[in-house]
């Protein structure tokens, strides 16, 4: 869990990748939120996963990335749910993984109603009745 592994940078890039395929597709315009919001969620939860010195590599990647995307994420910032708002906010505005957790804390404690019926919504879409 320790040693870094540098495997899992590539995740980054296969994401974005993801929003090429949809251009070239023509589709990219349609998913654009749907392709940010699941870039931030899937960042996330392998930041959450990894061992401490590969997640400080992935989060410095991750945040640069999301930098050099920043117009195009902020084109549907206001189409994302307010968690992954908060998530990409935490990391464009933190340092480290470390301080983006506290962020993304206080965010979400802050808006819990409006970050748990989100969840419900999602989970709804994930696992219909």
């Amino acid at each position: 869990m320790t040693t870094f592994n540098k495997k899992y940078l590539d995740y980054i890039d296969i994401m974005f990748y993801v929003n090429d395929v949809a251009r070239a597709y023509g589709k990219y315009e349609e998913l654009k939120p749907y392709l940010y919001q699941h870039i931030i969620r899937t960042n996330q939860y392998m930041l959450s996963r990894l061992g401490i010195r590969t997640k400080w590599a992935y989060y410095e990647k991750m945040k640069k990335d999301y930098i050099l995307h920043k117009k195009e994420i902020e084109d549907v910032y206001d189409e994302l749910y307010y968690k992954y708002q908060a998530i990409y906010d935490a990391t464009i505005k933190s340092n480290n993984f470390i301080t983006q957790q506290i962020r993304i804390s206080y965010l979400f404690l802050k808006n819990k109603k409006k970050v748990w019926e989100e969840e419900k919504i999602e989970r709804s879409m994930w696992h219909p009745r």
